[in-house]
């Protein structure tokens, strides 16, 4: 069989839609396969004028291979290279244990032709460590969709993304989207660096919380979702009488001051910051029934009288929701209470949410409706030289990135938006497009009428089932060990349980190859394996890390227990 041959074959048992395209391709007019001064192939680029630079050296493009790849940090445990061209440099980094996932991406379908048919990379296209995204799946949009997917920087460590450096400028724009979803990423574990270990010790807490009566919340086509913006204070007056309300936490108390009692409250901060909501709202927040994470402080699901858990997104919520009932799923993707009460609203059957006060940013400087916790709370620590209006300005100007931009024409107010806030906005509008209901970012009409279409019942699962289901997690994560390598990729396999760099790493190998409860438990630890981290983002540390969580998570679901 032909080297193209053989290529094609592996192409086809791990990724047949590309082979089929490369197949049906012809070979790349823009490219030239030469014999390289050591007597490899080599390939260069051409064009109309004549031929172009070379992609590898013209000399030995292994050896070039190999200074690529050196280039490229130990740290690295997910890279992209754009460009593949021979795959010498994918060749050589392969050899690294802990090197978890290199996505090659070429739009050309030609160019991979040219690579089947120059060398034999049948052993590269077998490993389980290298996708390919190739054609309409290297588009920036989708390439970024894929790392968006697959990057977990607590397993995979640093990101790294390679062009080719003859065609930077065709890869620049995918380049960049790659770059941008890998920094989503990054976001999201400073975050998990910061709450891990509080989502799930707050988790197992409320698991074992005593018993909720049942809740019995209105199911609704048209809904209000409040949010506690300042244009709160002017929406509020439209909701009087019109159709059920679902408050954010923090908007709680400025509806409570102004007669308007939702039929649920949504808190999705693992923070005692949520405990103040209900606070301020006095006793009358204490009846409104509390749509709260799993991860909420137990201090607010111990306040309120009538409590729905819900899974907002931690993975430990969602795997312990499998063998509960009672346990809500609302979408806590976006970072923000707004979201998930969006979420919640058409969990409850709403096909259409008037959404008030989701202003995400600070218009004229407020960063808040009035009587929401962050008032009184400044009222009474102000002085003299630092009154409640100063502490409010310090709040709204605390990130350095603020700007101010012109509210009206005549540049007579100003609002001022943050990065984080322009995150929440961006990813509340992408959610809002992907709902089959319909949202309106303003106050329902004066004269809505009210279809009187049920309620739902939300109940707690039996005490004695959660703790049993707690129990069950602990004794699985005692046993649960490391993944070894795929036999074959680097010699013998690694000790499964050993701690080494590379012993779990495969994205696509040892990792996958665990049952699909095995993968859920290593998963549920990611957020606390985060707050384990030390220093830069290092794949070689993944399995130390992870360990450690492990024992961690294990401590606290004995201890919950015993106590």
């Amino acid at each position: 069989m032909s080297i193209f041959g053989r290529n094609l074959e592996a192409l086809k048992r791990r990724f047949p839609h590309i082979a089929a395209d490369v197949e049906g391709s012809d070979a790349e007019a823009s490219s030239l396969v030469e014999t390289a001064r050591s007597g490899e192939p080599t390939l260069r680029l051409c064009s109309p004028d004549g031929p172009g630079p070379y992609l590898h050296s013209r000399i030995d493009p292994r050896r070039d291979g190999r200074r690529r790849g050196d280039e490229v940090s130990p740290k690295v445990g997910y890279l992209v290279v754009w460009g593949p061209g021979l795959f010498y440099e994918i060749e050589y980094l392969l050899e690294r244990p802990a090197l978890a996932l290199v996505v090659a991406i070429e739009p050309s379908e030609g160019m991979i032709r040219a690579a089947l048919s120059a060398r034999d990379i049948a052993h590269l296209l077998r490993n389980p460590r290298l996708h390919l995204l190739v054609g309409t799946s290297a588009e920036a949009s989708e390439a970024a969709r894929y790392v968006k997917s697959t990057y977990v920087p607590v397993l995979h460590g640093a990101f790294r993304v390679e062009p080719a450096r003859p065609r930077a400028d065709e890869a620049r724009q995918t380049t960049d989207a790659v770059r941008s979803a890998a920094t989503g990423q990054l976001e999201d574990v400073s975050i998990q660096r910061r709450f891990g270990l509080r989502w799930f010790s707050n988790a197992v807490r409320n698991l074992l919380a005593a018993e909720s009566p049942p809740v019995h919340l209105p199911v609704r086509p048209e809904m209000v979702v409040a949010a506690a913006g300042p244009s709160l204070e002017e929406s509020a007056a439209l909701l009087h009488g019109s159709l059920p309300v679902i408050s954010t936490d923090t908007a709680l108390p400025v509806l409570l001051q102004r007669g308007i009692r939702p039929v649920a409250v949504v808190s999705l901060d693992c923070q005692q910051v949520s405990y103040h909501h209900l606070l301020v709202g006095g006793t009358e927040a204490r009846d409104v029934p509390l749509a709260a994470d799993l991860s909420s402080p137990p201090t607010v699901l111990r306040h309120v009288r009538r409590a729905v858990l819900t899974a907002g997104g931690h993975p430990f919520t969602h795997l312990v929701q499998e063998q509960l009932t009672g346990i809500i799923s609302i979408d806590g993707s976006g970072g923000n209470v707004t979201q998930a009460a969006v979420s919640f609203a058409t969990k409850l059957g709403a096909r259409r949410v008037f959404l008030v006060g989701a202003d995400l940013s600070y218009p004229q400087g407020r960063p808040y409706a009035r009587d929401c916790y962050v008032y009184p709370y400044f009222r009474s620590r102000e002085t003299r030289l630092e009154p409640a209006h100063a502490q409010l300005w310090d709040m709204v100007l605390a990130d350095p990135q603020t700007k101010g931009e012109p509210q009206h024409e005549d540049g007579t107010a100003r609002t001022y938006r943050t990065p984080k806030l322009d995150m929440y906005r961006e990813r509340l509008a992408e959610y809002v497009s992907g709902l089959d209901a319909e949202v309106v970012f303003e106050p329902p009409p004066a004269r809505a009428r009210v279809s009187q279409t049920g309620t739902r019942e939300f109940t707690r699962a039996d005490r004695t089932l959660r703790r049993a289901v707690l129990e069950a997690v602990a004794e699985e994560l005692e046993e649960l060990v490391l993944p070894s390598q795929p036999s074959g990729t680097h010699g013998e396999a690694a000790p499964a349980n050993r701690a080494d760099p590379g012993s779990w790493a495969e994205a696509d190998g040892g990792f996958a190859a665990l049952s699909r409860r095995q993968q859920a438990l290593w998963y549920a630890l990611i957020p606390s394996a985060a707050a384990f981290l030390e220093g830069d983002l290092d794949v070689r540390n993944a399995s130390r890390v992870l360990l450690h969580a492990r024992q961690w998570a294990v401590g606290v679901i004995r201890g919950a227990l015993e106590r």
